[in-house]
């Protein structure tokens, strides 16, 4: 019996951390985004207003736990291929990161967007590029906020829920 009791506290307590984990993904692709949005205020920044070369501007961004290592890499990438394009040197970043794991393909497909042109146009254009992130990434942020809020209390009650559902079926 107290075998039985030990087994269905593990599955609660189990299932309770695997929903709070699923909850979190969804604060963290908020934040992520956030962060984005923050940091390519400052690259527009750098670039636009302060004249950097884009190399100088991707070093230059300072923006959090989650982003701050994605521009951190794409620096670095740029740094080591000088003749690779920033989109690539970009989305390489991504990859070897654990915040891409939060981005949907929609995230993904309007930082590949704005990334393309990147450093490709002059002035003007580079400003047209920056404004149209930002408006992108703030609708994406809520949309974010929006299933944030519809689905974390959902996922950490289901996590609950199938650790006493697996408790009872140890009874």
């Amino acid at each position: 019996m107290m075998l039985k009791l030990i087994l269905c506290l593990a599955a609660v307590g189990t299932g309770t951390l695997i929903g709070i984990r699923a909850a979190k993904t969804y604060s963290c692709r908020l934040k992520l985004l956030m962060e984005l949005r923050n940091g390519f205020a400052q690259l527009e920044n750098s670039v636009v207003y302060g004249n950097l070369p884009l190399l100088d501007a991707f070093e230059a961004v300072k923006c959090g736990e989650y982003a701050g290592p994605i521009f951190r890499e794409a620096a670095g990438n740029l740094r080591e291929n000088r003749s690779m394009a920033v989109q690539n040197a970009f989305m390489a970043a991504f990859e070897f990161l654990p915040g891409k794991g939060y981005l949907d393909g929609e995230d993904m497909a309007v930082i590949a967007q704005f990334t393309e042109h990147l450093g490709s146009s002059g002035l003007s254009g580079q400003q047209k590029n920056f404004e149209f992130i930002q408006k992108q990434l703030g609708q994406r942020i809520e949309e974010a906020r929006c299933r944030r809020e519809k689905n974390q209390r959902m996922a950490k009650s289901l996590g609950v829920l199938g650790g006493m559902f697996v408790a009872l079926m140890i009874l």
